[in-house]
């Protein structure tokens, strides 16, 4: 007896490789019960092992639906909605089978292996299987050449399993990641978006003729390295009812357009083939802009122009390209009937790293201790492919735990010491404090690592950055309800060695932000357009890794008053910097900090709402500022009886840095003292308590270093800041 089911959403279900989901009622009407095997007859037809059986909801909603596992519906050609004719079957078991990998892979003595997983499920020529080996950590698809007898077989402890080495698939899905949207995690948006725009009209090109609509010829999936690009695309070849052709690597194509691995047979492919989708990976490698293109690339570019065009003219082929750099592609490629759609693949967004480390942790034996929540609050701008390597270093470090000798020797490990090794807490802790985001590494100068009460006195300026850029970033929340706009942009200014860059490190500890640190000077460059370009993407990255903190060290260098000199480039700097500056207005999450010893020559225009419109002074410090500096650099010296009250006293004028350098040449007067005293000491096994340092050490170290601030330069600071304060 067989039933006509309709074909449910997979993904409304968890449903295992090689199996089919049913109603008890219907389980009952077929006379089979969970572990059996049924046939199914779609636009295809396989085996599937009979899952465990799914409550109907109250309405009856869901009855009469079966569930398929992906595997299943690719090899029954019949996607949600479809109907699928389903009979009970009897597998025999197979003599003999012959497999072939969907991708190379080498397996050697790997046939016992994957016989024990087929062993509970049917297959039958022609399907296509997946197989979970080493304990689940690699899935190997497989292509069923041929079995011994024909029909519905399962693997037995006789059965003759032949692996072949070479790729059996008749299309290019095995050049792409074998994953389901399922395993996609924290893109829902992005996701939900290349579905409508590709998955939907390749499946149901019969919504489209009936409205009478035009699907997207070309969809450019755009974001940094390792955000999910080709994770999608290989995702959509998983879905897609369609030959997939595939360009993974534009280094192999055909220079003159001949031959196989061109573009021009590409697009004869998918057109022979259709419905079909074409993946171009690495767009900007395949068609860089034409005015930096080489002679050759040129070439490529009006061929692929040319394929594209042609491309255009058939609805039932859509081309998929990815690329890193969206600004560094041909142009003439990104409008109407060529790359017509672009969909930002981002980084994702605290939600979004918590799915992503729930997808790539499933099945990762874990301690108590470990709060995916706090680690994913703590990821500010990883990708998942950052997230994926964290995970990788939190197992390392869970292995690194387990004595060499058991790691390294021959014998297997004992169960009951597996059974005990989990990945802790701080296995993830030391994980998170040595990754950083990838797209940040090119401009990450460093983790800051100081902290406020590593810095002594500042109290006012600590305040005003507390306030307005720790609460917006660690409470965005709060404001949005409350209805209120923090300053997008802070000015530090104050004498040198007062300790701004100080505070700016420690701000960005404290809010848990990502930091991109930026030297002034260093980012000009003689030739037209570089220093532009530099501000550009030190904007773009943090807005991409955003909650950022943007630091403009000597910001004086690149943003002084326009119209006083003919440095074109500072002033080309300057208008590029207010653009970049306007273009984060409205954001929580990213901060622009500048630092400077002369606010006076700074372009006025940066200083209005909205850019670094909030000033704050960093002064030389006061009389028990100094004090608190002074305990703050003392705390790891031998001191003997010091008054570091009178110290703080007898150092007007110096500043924080003054201050640490005196503490410094004081300590090594000590070291010194110390040596003379005993010409033969061992440093090795010198006892450092011996060493102490005491008020005369001081008095020679103030006598060797004196103070950055005197009355002028104070002078000088105090017209600024009324200037400042008065404009």
């Amino acid at each position: 007896m067989s039933v006509t089911l309709r074909v449910g959403d997979g993904d409304a279900l968890d449903t295992e490789d090689g199996a089919v989901h049913m109603d008890e009622s219907t389980m009952a009407e077929l006379g089979v019960d969970a572990g059996d095997a049924v046939e199914l007859r779609g636009a295809g037809s396989t085996v599937a092992r009979v899952g465990a059986a799914f409550r109907t909801d109250g309405a009856g909603n869901n009855s009469g639906r079966v569930y398929l596992s992906d595997d299943v519906r690719s090899n029954a050609d019949s996607g949600p909605g479809d109907e699928v004719t389903v009979d009970s079957v009897t597998p025999a078991t197979a003599r003999r089978v012959v497999l072939a990998p969907t991708q190379s892979v080498s397996l050697q003595g790997g046939a016992d292996a994957v016989r024990q997983m087929l062993a509970d499920r049917p297959f039958r020529e022609g399907d296509t299987v997946r197989v979970r080996l080493f304990g689940a950590s690699m899935r190997v698809v497989f292509d069923v050449r041929e079995t011994t007898p024909s029909g519905a077989v399962v693997a037995g402890d006789d059965t003759e399993v032949e692996l072949l080495e070479s790729p059996g698939a008749d299309d290019d899905r095995a050049k792409l990641p074998d994953v389901r949207f399922a395993d996609v995690g924290g893109l829902d948006d992005a996701v939900l978006e290349v579905r409508q725009l590709v998955e939907a009209p390749l499946n149901h090109p019969e919504l489209y003729d009936r409205l009478q609509g035009h699907a997207p010829d070309g969809v450019l999936l755009y974001g940094p390295s390792g955000s999910g690009k080709t994770r999608i695309v290989g995702a959509l070849a998983d879905a897609v009812d369609a030959h997939v052709v595939a360009v993974t690597d534009p280094g192999t194509l055909s220079e003159y357009g001949d031959g196989d691995l061109s573009l021009e047979a590409v697009a004869e492919t998918a057109i022979e083939r259709a419905p079909s989708l074409v993946v171009l990976d690495d767009v900007d490698a395949l068609a860089p802009p034409r005015e930096d293109a080489s002679s050759r690339q040129s070439r490529r570019i009006a061929r692929l122009v040319s394929v594209l065009d042609r491309l255009a003219g058939h609805d039932d082929v859509i081309v998929v390209g990815a690329t890193n750099r969206p600004n560094d592609v041909e142009d003439s490629l990104r409008r109407g009937g060529r790359f017509d759609r672009e969909v930002e693949i981002g980084v994702p967004d605290r939600h979004g790293r918590y799915e992503i480390l729930g997808i790539h942790a499933q099945g990762l034996p874990v301690s108590e201790d470990v709060d995916v929540e706090e680690i994913a609050a703590r990821t500010h701008g990883f990708v998942g492919a950052d997230l994926e390597s964290l995970i990788t270093e939190a197992v390392r470090n869970a292995v690194d735990r387990i004595p060499p000798q058991v790691t390294l020797g021959d014998e297997p490990i004992d169960d009951e010491l597996l059974e005990k090794v989990v990945v802790t807490g701080d296995d993830f802790e030391a994980a998170v404090e040595a990754a950083s985001p990838s797209a940040m590494r090119d401009v990450q100068v460093e983790r800051p690592d100081v902290r406020f009460v590593d810095i002594g006195g500042l109290d006012d300026a600590k305040h005003e950055l507390l306030r307005a850029v720790e609460w917006p970033l660690r409470y965005p929340e709060l404001f949005e309800k409350v209805g209120i706009e923090t300053p997008k942009g802070l000015l530090l200014y104050g004498p040198p060695g007062t300790g701004k860059t100080m505070l700016v490190k420690a701000i960005a500890n404290a809010s848990d932000a990502n930091f991109l640190s930026v030297n002034g000077p260093e980012l000009l460059n003689r030739y037209v357009g570089e220093s532009e370009r530099g501000v550009r993407e030190v904007f773009e990255t943090a807005r991409q890794n955003a909650p950022t903190i943007v630091f403009f060290d000597e910001v004086d260098a690149i943003a002084s008053e326009r119209g006083d000199g003919d440095n074109g480039v500072v002033e080309r700097v300057v208008s590029q910097l207010l653009t970049e500056l306007d273009g984060v207005r409205g954001r929580q999450d990213v901060v622009a900090i500048g630092a400077t010893n002369r606010p006076d020559i700074v372009d006025t225009a940066l200083l209005r709402p909205g850019r670094f419109e909030k000033l704050v002074e960093v002064p030389a410090p006061g009389e028990s500022a100094r004090e608190e500096i002074f305990e703050v650099h003392t705390r790891e010296v031998p001191l003997g009886d010091v008054d570091l009250a009178g110290l703080a006293a007898r150092t007007e004028g110096h500043t924080g840095s003054d201050v640490e350098a005196v503490v410094r040449e004081a300590t090594m007067t000590a070291m010194e003292d110390r040596l003379r005293e005993s010409a033969d000491v061992n440093p090795d096994t010198m006892d450092p308590s011996s060493v102490a340092v005491d008020d005369g050490h001081f008095d020679a170290a103030l006598s060797a270093v004196g103070p950055s601030v005197d009355e002028e330069m104070r002078a000088v600071y105090d017209e600024i800041e009324a200037d400042l304060r008065g404009g």
